[in-house]
């Protein structure tokens, strides 16, 4: 049954709210996931998170500790990041350029609060953890041939660097244009990266991707006359 949250904020003459604690603290969290996507941790307080919700402070610390613990769980939320690497690789270019072409907050909240708050060196430390640890190395798992750890550092620097403009510098295109456009384009820029490697037939040979750089190819031929 549920019960009156101790702090919970009680207008004078209005009976007390009766709401349910793990309800109360799912509403918390995804007050805050809102605030640091969109403010960074330094510009979020623990007051306006529980006013987002209607409650007292005091309820921020009772479930989540500090501002720092409840900010180290707005960060866990790179769900949308996760389904993608368990997909299929030849959804990865698509999936990942429909998560960018979203508004930030949006796509993949965690990932925005981290860009959005550069003076934490908790967050920076997170976000290492993410691109590194959770991002890269499960990916690279899963490319063959023998650069997969290099071409999925690549893809997150897509996925940082995208992220970064449209969440923290807000350039005219990335942050405000077309976002089927920037679906199309970046889904083009990760297939190569994530696709299975060619062989050349009967030889077994790795084939470089279309437009790498390689002896004898128009790369390196120089100018045409």
């Amino acid at each position: 049954m549920a019960q009156e949250e101790p702090g919970a904020e009680v207008g004078r003459g209005v009976p007390p709210r009766r709401k349910d604690a793990d309800a109360t603290r799912s509403a918390l969290l995804m007050a805050a996931v809102l605030r640091f996507a969109r403010d960074g941790y330094d510009r979020t307080s623990v007051r306006e998170v529980a006013a987002d919700v209607g409650v007292n402070q005091a309820l921020v610390y009772r479930y989540f500790g500090s501002k720092d613990a409840l900010f180290e769980e707005v960060s866990a939320h790179t769900s949308a990041i996760g389904e993608l690497l368990a997909g299929p690789l030849d959804a990865i270019g698509p999936g990942l350029g429909d998560l960018l072409s979203r508004e930030g907050d949006q796509g993949a909240p965690g990932l925005v609060a981290l860009l959005r708050s550069p003076g934490s060196a908790a967050a920076m430390e997170r976000l290492r953890q993410l691109v590194t640890d959770d991002f890269t190395l499960g990916l690279a798992r899963r490319l063959p041939g023998e650069d997969g750890r290099l071409r999925a550092e690549l893809v997150a620097a897509l996925l940082v660097g995208v992220g970064l403009l449209q969440a923290v510098v807000r350039t005219p295109q990335l942050g405000g244009g077309n976002p089927e456009r920037v679906r199309g384009l970046a889904a083009a820029l990760v297939r190569p990266l994530v696709a299975p490697v060619d062989r050349a037939a009967g030889g077994g040979a790795e084939r470089p991707a279309p437009g790498a750089g390689s002896p004898g190819s128009a790369a390196d031929a120089g100018p045409s006359r």
